[in-house]
Parts: structure tokens; C-alpha cells; sequence
């Protein structure tokens, strides 16, 4: 990796904040619509190897080759995952949000993490789970919470494979709308009959990287959309009047070209 990264790497001291409370992580997992289909012990089992860590931003849950003793939930906030390249620079892997799991992969086979965890909005809580000890028990209630695990994997992985589908999608606007289709899934909250918000502070600037595109054309696509009334990018949240809409107007433009 480029000494010009490493550099950075440790430079930036990680200023968060650990909290072994049993019952604010059980009241975070009762919170969480990724935790509903456990039991009540299942979940008294999370909370008891549970950490609540808050992250502030551009700080790291992890960074490249930590040991991946536990596996995270985020709670609230977004963090965004990204992978070294040969020549030292970065690879966003995918953006994550309230619900999501992260580390499941490195976790379960038991190697170091293959890259950085960033907070990339204010206020990033997660929950922590040291489960090492527990995957190796048996009984029913631990065999629950493997089958569980292995669940919350797959749909870690399908975000992850969801990225190919946006970058092969074709031209910077099929991206875009790709990307939005693909936030509308995860975290979509359909507001009266076709307004679709979206609760999630990403920038621009964080878009153009997923979708590995320039920066300005993003911008530009954006601010011309929003000239349409087809789209709200806020601060906190990105509003879409009505997905159908912003679909045609871009299938449209496609057939132009």
C-alpha cells in the first residue's frame, strides 16, 4: 500500500467511545428490524457480548489488516467500506447504513479485515458483537444465532454484489438512478402514494465514488435533475417525488444517444 496512505492511516488517531451496556444494546437490537426474527434469549445472548461504540466523522471502526474479533451492526449514521489497491490507493466497496451488517465476512473466517470501515456522516453509533466463544457452543439457542448469522451474511453479500450491477449499468445517469434504486431497497420509506424518502447523509462527492464516476458530472447530472423537480438531495436525506418519473426521463436520454 502507498506510504502516502499508511501515512495517513497513522496519523489519525480514532477517538471513539466504547460502552459495555447490556441494556442500551438490547434496547438498540429491539430497535433494529434486523434483529426481529430472534428469539428473546437470541437477543439477551447479542446484548450480553455487545459494545456500543460511537464513531464521529471521517474516524474508523477499523482499518486494513485489524484482527476481526467481533462483527458490527450500525445502529445509526453510515459508514462506507473501502480496500487498498496495489498502488496505494482506495476501492469503495459499498456504503452502509442503519441495519446493516458489516465484518461478517472476516469474522467467520476468522482473518484480519481486508480493508477500512469510515464513518462518513455525524453521530455514527454501531453495535459490536464478540461472539467468538458463543459460535462454539451448542444448544438451540446458540444454534439459532449461527443460523441467524449466516442469514445476516448473505444479505451482506448481496449488497456487496449489487455494486457490479450499478457500475455496469452504462452511462453516469443509469449509475446514478441504479445507486437510488439500489438506497430505495434498503432504506426507501414510501411516503403517501409514489413519494420515496430516503434517509441517508451521503454527499455527492461519496456517490461519484461508488459509482465510479468524475465528481462534476455527478454534480451536474444532480443539479439538473433537481431543475426537473425529479429529485431533493438534502443533508440528511434524499427525496424522489416519484421513482417512475426519474426512471422515463433517463431511459429517455438513454434512447437520445
Amino acid at each position: 500500500m502507498g506510504s502516502e496512505i499508511l501515512a495517513r492511516r497513522c496519523g489519525t488517531l480514532n477517538m471513539v467511545f466504547e460502552q459495555k451496556t447490556i441494556k442500551q444494546g438490547r434496547k438498540l437490537i429491539d430497535s433494529l428490524r434486523a434483529f426481529e426474527r430472534l428469539s428473546p434469549e437470541g437477543r439477551d445472548i447479542l446484548a450480553e457480548s455487545a459494545i456500543v461504540q460511537k464513531i464521529r466523522l471521517d474516524q474508523y471502526l477499523w482499518q486494513y489488516g485489524d484482527s476481526s474479533e467481533y462483527f458490527a451492526c450500525i445502529a445509526s449514521g453510515v459508514i462506507e467500506i473501502s480496500r487498498p489497491t496495489p498502488l496505494g490507493a482506495e476501492n469503495l466497496m459499498g456504503i452502509f447504513g442503519p441495519g446493516d451488517f458489516i465484518g461478517l465476512s472476516a469474522f467467520l473466517k476468522r482473518t484480519p479485515f481486508p480493508g477500512f470501515s469510515k464513518a462518513i456522516s455525524p453521530d455514527t453509533t454501531v453495535l459490536k458483537f464478540y461472539l467468538r466463544n458463543q459460535t462454539q457452543k451448542s444448544g438451540t439457542k446458540y444454534e439459532e444465532i449461527m443460523t441467524w448469522i449466516r442469514e445476516m451474511f448473505l444479505l451482506h453479500e448481496q449488497i456487496l454484489r449489487d455494486k457490479i450491477d450499478i457500475l455496469t449499468a452504462g452511462s453516469i445517469e443509469n449509475r446514478i438512478l441504479e445507486f437510488l434504486l439500489h438506497l430505495r431497497r434498503r432504506f426507501g420509506v414510501i411516503e403517501g402514494r409514489v413519494k420515496c424518502t430516503i434517509p441517508i447523509a451521503i454527499s455527492k462527492t461519496q456517490v461519484a465514488k461508488i459509482i465510479d464516476a468524475r465528481t462534476e458530472t455527478v454534480f451536474r447530472t444532480l443539479a439538473a435533475w433537481k431543475k426537473m423537480n425529479l429529485i431533493d438531495w438534502e443533508t440528511q436525506k434524499i427525496i424522489v417525488p416519484n421513482f417512475e418519473f426519474l426512471e422515463l426521463h433517463v431511459h429517455k436520454q438513454l434512447n437520445k444517444k
